[in-house]
C-alpha cells in the first residue's frame, strides 16, 4: 500500500464495494448517481452550467417554461403513438 500511495481505508473501501456489488470491474466505478442536489433547480445567473460549449455560442440552460413545454410536448407525442421512442 505504501508503494502505491493508498491508505488502508481506501483499499478496504474498494474491496468491500467490489465484493458487495458482484465482483466485477464496473463495481469500482464512481457513484455519480449520488452527486448533485436532487430536486433543486439551477439558477443560471452569470456562467453557463455544465460542460463548456465547443460547437455553438449561446446560453446553455433552459428556462423552466422552455423545459416544461419541451417535456410536455415530447410526452404527448410518445403517448399518442405519433413518434417512435426508438427512432
Amino acid at each position: 500500500m505504501e508503494r502505491h500511495g493508498v491508505t488502508n481505508q481506501t483499499v478496504y473501501r474498494l474491496l468491500r464495494r467490489y465484493w458487495q456489488r458482484g465482483m466485477c470491474r464496473n463495481a469500482l466505478l464512481p457513484d455519480y448517481v449520488n452527486s448533485g442536489a436532487r430536486g433543486k433547480r439551477r439558477k443560471p445567473n452569470q456562467a453557463k452550467l455544465g460542460r463548456p460549449r465547443v460547437v455553438m455560442e449561446g446560453k446553455g440552460a433552459m428556462s423552466r417554461r422552455t423545459s416544461s413545454a419541451f417535456f410536455a410536448g415530447s410526452s404527448r407525442n410518445v403517448c399518442s403513438g405519433k413518434t417512435s421512442v426508438h427512432s
